[in-house]
């Protein structure tokens, strides 16, 4: 008889019930895994959506319309995630403007619409990408464990949001004590004013104008995972 070590102490045993999916902009909400008939368009205003492919790939266009304060975008329409399970999110943004615009990119702890706001993370728990031109031209880290209002903090360095360009986003739960933050090659450590250990997070990709003219966000994929 032979007995062997699955798991050696210098390896890393992966859960075998990770739980994945995936969206590609290839249509409207159709994904595969986790997010198989998860997944909402944000639709508030006038704004529309379409897909297209040119040399940056293959994408689905959100157009927020004539009429300000639009929102248009993609959310999960459930909430399948959280930290305690070491929660992933990834997406890639491209945007026709970056002036009178905001912009959310991350996890939250809601599967609803979101309204026309400063702070949509107010009272509400989240991570993500976020940018209100009206308040800076940079990207910023934007935070909160459903206390009070959201936390905005610059990101080191600092980036400016540039119309034109493809930006890959991140967010990781770590060993459920920190989420990472990746973007534009930096990471970033975040372990306080976030959501707590098990609170059920879902995720959005959606933009705003601000002012009465025509937004684009292009949306690439989206890609979740929970261990279990």
């Amino acid at each position: 008889m032979v007995t062997r070590t699955l798991y050696p102490d210098n390896a890393v045993a992966t859960p075998d019930a990770v739980k994945g999916g995936s969206w590609y902009g290839s249509g409207q909400t159709n994904g595969d895994g986790l997010l198989n008939g998860r997944i909402s368009e944000t639709a508030v205003g006038s704004g529309a959506s379409s897909n297209s492919l040119d040399s940056t790939g293959n994408y689905r266009a959100y157009s927020t319309g004539a009429t300000i304060n639009s929102l248009i975008g993609l959310r999960g329409g459930a909430l399948t995630m959280n930290r305690i399970n070491n929660c992933m999110f990834k997406t890639s943004i491209y945007l026709s403007s970056v002036v009178n615009v905001r912009v959310f990119a991350g996890l939250v702890a809601s599967s609803s619409a979101p309204a026309s706001s400063a702070d949509p993370l107010n009272a509400l728990s989240g991570i993500g990408l976020w940018l209100d031109s009206d308040v800076s031209a940079d990207w910023k880290l934007y935070h909160n464990d459903s206390s009070g209002a959201g936390t905005v903090d610059a990101l080191s360095p600092t980036v400016a949001a540039a119309a034109t360009t493809l930006y890959p986003i991140e967010i990781q739960a770590v060993g459920d004590t920190k989420f990472t933050f990746i973007f534009n090659g930096v990471e970033t450590d975040v372990s306080s004013n976030i959501p707590a250990s098990t609170t059920s997070l879902g995720w959005r990709v959606y933009i705003e104008n601000t002012t009465g003219a025509d937004r684009i966000l292009r949306i690439y994929y989206v890609r979740i995972r929970n261990d279990k």
